[in-house]
């Protein structure tokens, strides 16, 4: 899965970069918190969603209409088989990002029905309490606590929402100039998302 995190529209270069590494492409919104120190009243998030809404036309829609006929103009007639739309980006614990996100879900899906739509919220530990077709799950943390985290969605239900490892990385003190034992504990990690194959992997 290749990820693309954009402020507006999409970059088209990021969409060109999955025609020849990934058949799925990933827009990232930030403006359900717009910072990691400013956010969005959901009174006023409208204009947000439909930018958003603007992006996924850019990418998918018909050569004929209003932002997908510009990307037909910069040489990609036919469009990105952009399969999945991450609401926010670490907003989770945010005032207004359920507000927020809840919006941004309604009107997606009213518009893009086999669209999936990934919360930002961790469900591998407790169920998400809003509807979601996957869910953001990151981890940058020691090489000890990366080998521990193997099993972790092997207790997780599958008739839930789907996990998106979307980045994890060993840190800290155990990386220095690189170590064998960073590069086993992160091999290690992959090795068990591999064994529950619900789950999508990035970074």
């Amino acid at each position: 899965m290749y990820s693309s995190s954009t402020e507006f529209l999409i970059r088209f270069n990021d969409l060109q970069f999955t025609i020849h590494y990934s058949d799925l492409a990933i827009q990232i919104k930030g403006f359900t918190s717009v910072t990691h120190n400013d956010e969005v009243d959901t009174t006023v998030v409208l204009p947000f969603i439909y930018e958003d809404l603007d992006g996924i036309e850019f990418a998918r829609g018909d050569p004929t209409s209003k932002w997908s006929s510009i990307r037909a103009s910069m040489g990609h007639l036919e469009p990105f088989n952009m399969k999945y739309v991450v609401v926010g980006n670490e907003g989770c614990g945010k005032n207004n990002y359920l507000g927020n996100y809840l919006k941004f879900y309604i009107e997606i899906r009213r518009a893009y029905l086999y669209i999936e739509i990934i919360s930002n919220y961790n469900g591998s530990s407790t169920p998400l309490d809003h509807p979601a077709d996957m869910y953001d799950y990151r981890i940058y943390t020691s090489a000890n606590d990366m080998f521990s985290r193997v099993t972790i969605f092997n207790q997780v239900t599958r008739n839930g929402p789907k996990t998106f490892v979307s980045e994890y990385a060993v840190t800290r003190k155990d990386v220095g100039q690189g170590s064998l034992l960073v590069a086993l504990a992160e091999a290690e990690f992959l090795i068990g998302l591999e064994n529950n194959r619900f789950s999508e992997v990035s970074y």
